[in-house]
C-alpha cells in the first residue's frame, strides 16, 4: 500500500514538474511573439514616419535624404515581402524626384527583385515607370522610353487606365523632345482616349497642350490654337494654382509669335507679366514670359526698352541658376541687337549664349549660337560653321536614331508578350489562352459558315441570272415563232381569199350558169370549170403541207436550241457532234425549269469535254423512259480515274445543283483512255403543269 502511493505521488510530481516548464516555455514564446510582432508593428510605422517626414520639401535637401535614408534601413528589416516592396516603391519615387542617382537604383533594384518574387505585374509596373521616369531625367531618353513602354503595356493588361494615360502621357513628352511628333502626337491622343472616361482633367489639360506645341512646332497653327482651347476648357474644371494658366498664355503667345502675329502675342505675355505676384511664386514662368514678351515688341517696332527687359530676366535666371534659360535670354539680346544691326554688341550675348547652352548641355541653343556666330564673328567663322555642321549632323543623326528604336519599341510586342506570360499569374495565363482559343474557334467558324453560304448564295444567284437568261432568248425565239405564224397566217389567209375562194367562186358561178345546158359548149366550159376545181385542190394541199411544215417547225424549238448549242461550241474546237432524240416526243411541251437546266447541263458537260477531254466526237442522246427522261452526254477523250478526282469542283457542283433541282439521278463513268460518259434520269414534267411564268420570274428577280 505504501508503495502504491509512493509510486502515485512520485508521478504526479513529474507531471506537475513538466506542466509547469511547458506553461512557462510557452508563455516566454508568446511573450516573444508579441514583442515581435510589436517591434514589427513599430518598424512599420517608423519607417511611414520617416517617409512622410522625407516627402516634406521645406526641409532640406541634406535632411530630407537622411530621413529617407533610415527608412531604407529599417525597410531591409521587413520580413514580410509585400509590405517591404510597398515601402521600396515609395522610396525609390522619392529618392528619384531628388535626383539621388545612387540610393535610387539601389531601391529600384531591390523592388524590381521582390516584384518577379512575388510575380507582382502591378509593382513590377511601377518599378518601370520610376526607372523611365529618373532615365528621362538624366537625359537617357531611348531607355526611358523603353521601360515607360513596358510598364505601360502591364498597366493596360491590369486595366489600370489611370495609371496607364499618365505613362502614355510621360512616353509622349519624350518623343516630343526627339522631334518624333507623329509618334508623339499618337501617344498623346492615346492618353486621352485613356483618360477622358476618368474625367483626369488636370492630366487631359497636359495632353492637349502638348499637342497645341507639337502642332505649333511642325507649322500648324490653327490646329494649334484649337488643342489650347480644349487645354483651357479642362483647366477651368479644376482647382489648380494659376501657374498651369501663365503656361498656356505663353505657349499661347510663343505660337502667335512664330506665326509672326506680334500683336497677339504681346497681348498673351502681357497677362503674365502684368502681376508682380507671378514674379514672387513663379520667378521661372515670370523670366520666361518676359523674355518672350521683349522677343515680341522689338520686333513689333515699339520704343521700349528691350535691352532693359531682357537683363531683367537674365537676372532672375541667374539667381535661380537657371544656365539653359540663360542661354535664351543672351540669345534674344543677340538678336535684338543684330535686328538693330548692332553686330558688334551682339557679339558678347552671343559669347554667353554659347557659354550657358555647353554647360547645360542645351544643343537646341547651342546650335543656335554657333550658327549666328559664324555669322558676325569674321574672324573665327571657319571654325564655328564647321562645329555648327559637326554639331547639327550630329543631332540629326541622334535623333533619327532614337525615332527608330522608339519605332522599334512600339511594334516589339513579342518580348513584352513573353515577359506578361512570366508575370501573369497561372490561372490567369490559362483562363486567357482558353477564352482566345474558344473566341478564335467560335470567329474561324462564324466566318467560314458566313463564306459558305455567301458562297451558296453566289451560286444560286449566278443559277438564277443563267436561267433567266435562257428562258428570255427561248421567250424571244417563241416570240419569233409566234411572229413568223402571224405572217404565215396573213399570207394563208390571203392566199385563201384572192385565189381560192375566188377561183371556187367563178367556178360556182359558171357552173350555176350551166346547169340547164347541154350542148357541147357547156360541156367544155364544165370541164374547165372541174379543172379549175382540180387547181384549187393542189392549191389547198400546198397550204395544208406548208402549215404541216410549221407546226413541225414549232414543235422542235427545244431541239433546235440544243443543235444550235452543239453546232457552235464544237464548230469553234473542231470536234464533231452527233445528236439522237425521238422525233414523235413534243420536246416543245418539257416544263421550262426541265429545259433551262437541262440546257446549262449539257452546255457545262460539253465545255468541260473540250476544256479538259481532248476529244474528237461529242454525243448526245434524249430519250424517254415511260415517265423519266434519259440524257446520255458521252466523248472519245482521254477519261479520267474517278478514285482519283474530286468531285467538289465548280463544274460538278453546277451539275449536281441542277440534277437534285429537278429531282433526278446522275452518274458518271469513266476510264482512263476510254472517254467519258454523264447519265441523267429525270422526272418528265411538262409545260402545262407548272406555276411558274415568265411574269412570275420577273417579280422574283424584282425581289
Amino acid at each position: 500500500m505504501n508503495n502504491h502511493l509512493a509510486s502515485f505521488l512520485n508521478q504526479l510530481r513529474i507531471f506537475i514538474t513538466t506542466f509547469v516548464v511547458v506553461l512557462s516555455i510557452t508563455s516566454c514564446n508568446n511573450a516573444i511573439k508579441n514583442k515581435e510582432e510589436f517591434a514589427n508593428t513599430n518598424e512599420k510605422d517608423s519607417i511611414l514616419d520617416y517617409i512622410n517626414l522625407g516627402s516634406n520639401k521645406a526641409l532640406s535637401k541634406s535632411d530630407r535624404l537622411l530621413l529617407l535614408n533610415k527608412a531604407f534601413k529599417l525597410a531591409q528589416q521587413i520580413k514580410e515581402d509585400t509590405i517591404r516592396i510597398k515601402r521600396l516603391t515609395k522610396l525609390q519615387w522619392l529618392y528619384s524626384q531628388m535626383n539621388d542617382s545612387t540610393n535610387f537604383r539601389v531601391t529600384n533594384k531591390q523592388a524590381y527583385n521582390l516584384a518577379l518574387k512575388l510575380e507582382d505585374t502591378y509593382r513590377l509596373s511601377l518599378n518601370y515607370w520610376d526607372l523611365g521616369v529618373y532615365l528621362e531625367r538624366i537625359d537617357v531618353q531611348d531607355s526611358a522610353f523603353y521601360y515607360l513602354s513596358k510598364a505601360q503595356k502591364n498597366l493596360i493588361l491590369l486595366n489600370e487606365t489611370k495609371r496607364a494615360g499618365f505613362i502614355t502621357y510621360d512616353m509622349a513628352r519624350i518623343q516630343s523632345k526627339v522631334k518624333d511628333y507623329s509618334g508623339s502626337e499618337i501617344n498623346t491622343i492615346k492618353a486621352i482616349e485613356l483618360l477622358k472616361p476618368l474625367n483626369e482633367n488636370l492630366m487631359l489639360y497636359r495632353c492637349y497642350n502638348l499637342l497645341g506645341v507639337l502642332s505649333k512646332d511642325i507649322g500648324e497653327y490653327e490646329q494649334s490654337f484649337q488643342y489650347y482651347k480644349d487645354a483651357e476648357k479642362y483647366l477651368k474644371k479644376i482647382n489648380t494654382p494659376q501657374l498651369l494658366q501663365y503656361e498656356l498664355h505663353n505657349n499661347v503667345g510663343v505660337t502667335y509669335l512664330e506665326q509672326g502675329d506680334l500683336e497677339q502675342a504681346v497681348k498673351q505675355f502681357k497677362k503674365i507679366i502684368k502681376f508682380d505676384s507671378v514674379y514672387h511664386k513663379w520667378p521661372a514662368t515670370y523670366a520666361r514670359a518676359l523674355n518672350n514678351y521683349a522677343n515680341s515688341i522689338y520686333k513689333n517696332n515699339t520704343n521700349v526698352n528691350v535691352p532693359s527687359l531682357i537683363n531683367r530676366a537674365i537676372q532672375i535666371r541667374d539667381s535661380l541658376d537657371d544656365k539653359s534659360a540663360l542661354a535664351g535670354s543672351y540669345l534674344n539680346l543677340a538678336k535684338y541687337h543684330l535686328f538693330n544691326k548692332d553686330s558688334l554688341n551682339a557679339l558678347e550675348p552671343l559669347l554667353f549664349a554659347k557659354q550657358f547652352a555647353e554647360e547645360s548641355s542645351n544643343n537646341e541653343r547651342l546650335l543656335e549660337s554657333l550658327g549666328m556666330l559664324a555669322q558676325i564673328d569674321k574672324i573665327n567663322a571657319a571654325r564655328y560653321s564647321q562645329r555648327y555642321i559637326n554639331l547639327n549632323d550630329s543631332l540629326t543623326h541622334a535623333e533619327r536614331i532614337l525615332r527608330n528604336k522608339f519605332a522599334r519599341i512600339r511594334f516589339e510586342t513579342d518580348e513584352v508578350v513573353a515577359e506578361n506570360k512570366l508575370l501573369v499569374r497561372e490561372k490567369q495565363l490559362w483562363a486567357g489562352i482558353a477564352i482566345a482559343i474558344i473566341l478564335l474557334f467560335t470567329a474561324t467558324y462564324v466566318i467560314i459558315n458566313q463564306r459558305i453560304k455567301n458562297q451558296k448564295l453566289r451560286f444560286i444567284q449566278a443559277q438564277q441570272k443563267s436561267d433567266e437568261k435562257i428562258f428570255s432568248l427561248m421567250l424571244s425565239e417563241k416570240q419569233k415563232l409566234e411572229e413568223g405564224k402571224k405572217i404565215e397566217q396573213k399570207r394563208i389567209s390571203e392566199e385563201l381569199h384572192d385565189g381560192i375562194l375566188g377561183k371556187m367562186l367563178g367556178a360556182r358561178m359558171i357552173l350555176t350558169g350551166l346547169n340547164k345546158k347541154v350542148d357541147s359548149e357547156a360541156i367544155t366550159v364544165r370541164a374547165d370549170a372541174i379543172s379549175a376545181l382540180k387547181d384549187v385542190e393542189s392549191e389547198v394541199r400546198l397550204i395544208s403541207h406548208e402549215l404541216s411544215h410549221a407546226a413541225y417547225k414549232d414543235m422542235h424549238n427545244f431541239i433546235r436550241s440544243i443543235t444550235e448549242l452543239l453546232e457552235n461550241t464544237t464548230t469553234t474546237s473542231n470536234i464533231s457532234h452527233t445528236f439522237n432524240y425521238d422525233n414523235e416526243f413534243t420536246w416543245d411541251n418539257l416544263s421550262g425549269e426541265i429545259k433551262i437546266n437541262l440546257y446549262r447541263i449539257i452546255q457545262e458537260s460539253v465545255q468541260n469535254a473540250i476544256k479538259h477531254a481532248q476529244c474528237k466526237t461529242i454525243n448526245l442522246d434524249f430519250s424517254v423512259q415511260k415517265n423519266d427522261l434519259q440524257v446520255i452526254i458521252s466523248d472519245d477523250g482521254v477519261g479520267f480515274d474517278l478514285n482519283n478526282t474530286k468531285r467538289n469542283g465548280i463544274g460538278m457542283l453546277n451539275l449536281k445543283s441542277r440534277v437534285n433541282r429537278l429531282n433526278g439521278e446522275w452518274t458518271i463513268d469513266s476510264k482512263i483512255g476510254e472517254g467519258t460518259s454523264v447519265r441523267l434520269l429525270i422526272p418528265i414534267t411538262y409545260f402545262s403543269e407548272e406555276k411558274h411564268n415568265f411574269d412570275m420570274l420577273s417579280q422574283q428577280t424584282k425581289d
